[in-house]
């Protein structure tokens, strides 16, 4: 008997040592939790969902062709619910989509890890996340939920030449608290809205000046006004650097001075609030032309 016993806490010893030696260990009854860094122990035992993989910024330079948002998570009993965000300068207004039947703009997969927009248009510009519920182990249920991906669109799909100009469209940021920029000639702003061409940036700008014009619109096709350049800040990155813009009072444009042959995007950066709250604006309308 007192054999027997040994060997049961010689196993239990050898168990625990095990268990030591791999990182893991179980939370309450449940299946080993993950192994590796980076893992909040309190989340898991709460049961909320561990994001693998967030959501990308994109933008779309065909509404022939779809784009796709996708999310990673682990977790037990996972289900997924993705949202629409707009913010008309006045409300953020959030909308739990459904799967839609629509011609153009329809979403597949609202419940899944990867959401489709077929045929975009420019109503479905915004930022987009995904609400992922979760259970733990006693089967009390937890949500958690992925960063907001924008959606925007872009004219050109990389290149700019001497006869056509950019036309590129962000979804209206939320103003946040004043903070100081990544770049040293810029003033404290409130929010910012990025223009990199959904990751693949901007080139074959040819030589020369380069000349912006930021606007609010809320659609793509019908541009509400030019918003006046002492508003905001352009700054622009290359291969290696970033720089401030100039900024053309006369004609109420920012420029900056463009190099063949190198991938540009550019930052536009609010020192307030990105719209006046007397219109429903709720998009960034960006043109690069050179002349």
């Amino acid at each position: 008997m007192i054999t027997q016993t040994s060997k049961i806490i010689a196993l239990a010893v050898l168990a625990g040592a095990i268990v030591s030696l791999t990182g893991c260990h179980k939370i309450f009854c449940c299946h080993p939790a993950p192994c590796g860094p980076g893992i909040c122990q309190e989340n898991l035992k709460a049961g909320f969902a561990t994001i693998r993989c967030q959501p990308m910024d994109t933008v779309f330079t065909d509404t022939n062709q779809p784009v796709h948002f996708h999310v990673e998570a682990t977790g037990d009993a996972l289900f997924y619910q993705w949202h629409f965000v707009v913010n008309d300068g006045t409300n953020e207004i959030d909308t739990m989509l459904e799967e839609s039947k629509k011609e153009q703009g329809q979403y597949y997969g609202v419940n899944s890890t990867n959401l489709t927009i077929v045929n975009p248009t420019s109503d479905n510009i915004g930022h987009y996340y995904c609400e992922i519920d979760s259970i733990n182990c006693s089967k009390h249920p937890a949500r958690t939920q992925t960063r907001q991906a924008s959606l925007g669109y872009s004219s050109k799909s990389m290149t700019l030449d001497h006869n056509n100009g950019v036309t590129a469209v962000q979804p209206l940021p939320v103003p946040g608290s004043p903070h100081s920029p990544p770049v040293s000639c810029l003033n404290p702003y409130c929010t910012y809205a990025p223009f990199n061409n959904g990751g693949q940036y901007y080139n074959n700008f040819p030589n020369g000046n380069q000349y912006f014009n930021v606007m609010l619109s809320n659609n793509i096709s019908k541009i509400l006004t030019n918003w006046n350049c002492d508003n905001y800040q352009v700054a622009y990155w290359d291969d290696s650097s970033c720089s401030c813009c100039c900024a053309d009072k006369t004609t109420n444009r920012w420029y900056f001075t463009a190099s063949a042959n190198r991938q540009y995007f550019f930052v536009v950066y609010f020192r307030g609030s990105p719209a006046p709250t007397t219109r429903p604006y709720n998009q960034i309308v960006l043109t690069i032309t050179n002349h």
